[in-house]
């Protein structure tokens, strides 16, 4: 379901039934009984010397052989984890089905739409070259973190409602993959929208006839 690759090498995959390692040969699986909120894994993203796994019970940092699972019950929005994205200065952004969460310093903030975002369900994240956060939700379409605040973008704009997939090409374009085919988008209109500095985006639509 998921793959990664640490500093040293190893292949992280992430499975069904645990965490799945490989740096020469297949080592144990880190599962539940490892400490693990679940053994079905549904994201991995080394940081900062720790390794951080999403499952649908919460999430797991794993350092030094210790496991700490950050859930509901410590203050995680949702049990349900999606993507995990490292961003700048050490801090994590974390996918939920309940909102995006932030880690960083041990402090966990929640965000939701109550604080901006379109939709509390999060199916994408991406730092842009500018460090700039974007996520892509299930039903709002494409939400960006700017300026210590989210900003999402209406309808009218004609960006997918549903975003699988975002990416920046080498001219800053973000490309984003949906339902309904591939979108492309240039980054500085959206800017220029975001600070209100413009009432226009240009999207770019891509199907199967393309």
């Amino acid at each position: 379901l998921s793959l990664a690759q640490e500093d040293d090498g190893t292949l992280l995959a992430g499975t069904p039934d645990g965490l799945n390692r490989i740096r020469d040969r297949v080592l144990p699986a880190i599962t539940s009984a490892e400490g693990l909120p679940d053994d079905f894994i549904r994201s991995i993203a080394p940081s900062a010397g720790s390794l951080w796994i999403g499952t649908r019970r919460g999430l797991a940092r794993l350092n030094g052989g210790k496991v700490t699972v950050f859930n509901q019950a410590s203050g995680l929005a949702s049990d349900l984890v999606g993507t995990i994205l490292p961003g700048a200065e050490n801090n994590l952004w974390v996918a939920t089905l309940h909102g995006l969460a932030h880690i960083q310093n041990n402090k966990l903030t929640n965000y939701t739409t109550e604080n901006g975002l379109s939709s509390n369900i999060i199916t994408a994240l991406y730092l842009d070259s500018e460090n700039i956060l974007w996520t892509g939700t299930d039903g709002g379409g494409l939400d960006m973190f700017y300026a210590g605040r989210f900003v999402s973008f209406p309808a009218v704009l004609e960006l997918p409602p549903v975003i699988y997939g975002i990416t920046e090409d080498l001219s800053h374009n973000l490309w984003l993959s949906s339902n309904s085919g591939m979108f492309s988008v240039s980054r500085e209109e959206l800017l220029r929208f975001a600070r209100r500095q413009s009432k226009t985006v240009t999207v770019i639509p891509y199907g199967t006839s393309d």
